[in-house]
């Protein structure tokens, strides 16, 4: 009776030790049972729904060339759909969606190695000049940002590049901080502007307005942007997101442009190293914490 219950049975048996085959391909031939589903708590959308309204945002973006972790927020805050990165990025990789970036080569000099981020608001601001081509002439962007939050705090637009217009940025984000235009009035703050050596930095009336202000000159290493690093990857965001996507033929537009592009960056441009919060809902946070 026991032998009958068992399985294989007793003729399937005989019928393999005839043969010489093991037990084990009598299993092998047995019909599979059908893919269990994956366990856990089933996606509220699905790939397609996913796919579509990634699609529509991406139509019109609040910013270009995201990355799917970023994108991965802009879907939960803008678009109310909740998606894990992983799965984000797979359907971007079978979309052909992601962003594809070449290689770039560290330049040679000196490599920089120290710590330029701060641990509070308003100890280290960095401010560098930019020149832009554009269909009217050469333009030149005087901006300066906050080394703790990557927070844009004063800018200038011009035709030429010198200091005087590089004070027009400074007086713009000593005025818009603090309120006014004072002597010493960053003085009790112990604020440092981080430059380079650029001949509009190193001209005397701009160091005379320095030290009217109150504010300590600290100038980078030789030939090591990454001294002021910040407000260098602020230019390629500037230089991606606006000066490659807008043409520009008064230099009003570019002013009007770039200011809308700084209360959107400050507001709402997505930083790794601030846990994929904006320069403003960053710093908001760590001062209600």
């Amino acid at each position: 009776m026991a032998l009958m219950q068992t399985d294989p049975k007793p003729k399937t048996r005989l019928v393999l030790e005839v043969s010489q085959l093991s037990v084990g391909a009598w299993y092998d031939k047995r019909l599979k049972k059908p893919t269990k589903d994956k366990p856990g708590r089933r996606p509220t959308h699905t790939d397609d729904e996913i796919l579509k309204v990634l699609k529509a945002y991406l139509d019109a973006p609040l910013f270009y060339m995201e990355g799917y972790k970023k994108l991965k927020v802009r879907l939960q805050e803008e678009c109310n759909i909740t998606v894990g990165k992983e799965r984000l990025r797979r359907i971007m990789a079978e979309n052909e969606l992601l962003c594809q970036q070449k290689n770039r080569t560290n330049p040679i000099g000196y490599q920089h190695d120290g710590k330029i981020i701060t641990e509070q608001p308003n100890q280290l601001w960095g401010m560098d000049i930019k020149e832009f081509k554009t269909c009217i002439g050469k333009i030149y962007v005087f901006d300066i940002v906050d080394h703790y939050n990557s927070e844009i705090k004063g800018w200038h637009v011009s035709l030429e590049s010198n200091a005087k217009q590089g004070l027009e940025a400074l007086r713009n984000a000593v005025r818009d901080e603090y309120g006014q235009i004072t002597k010493n009035v960053c003085k009790n703050h112990s604020l440092k502007l981080r430059v380079d050596h650029g001949t509009q930095f190193d001209s005397k009336i701009f160091e005379t307005e320095l030290d009217f202000l109150g504010i300590e000159k600290s100038s980078a290493f030789v030939r090591s942007p990454q001294s002021n690093g910040v407000i260098e990857r602020f230019h390629r965001t500037l230089k991606e997101q606006l000066l490659l996507n807008h043409s520009i033929e008064k230099i009003d537009d570019i002013k009007r442009s770039i200011s809308n592009f700084v209360q959107s960056y400050n507001q709402k441009w997505l930083l790794h190293r601030l846990q994929l919060r904006s320069p403003l809902v960053y710093k908001q946070n760590i001062t209600i914490g």
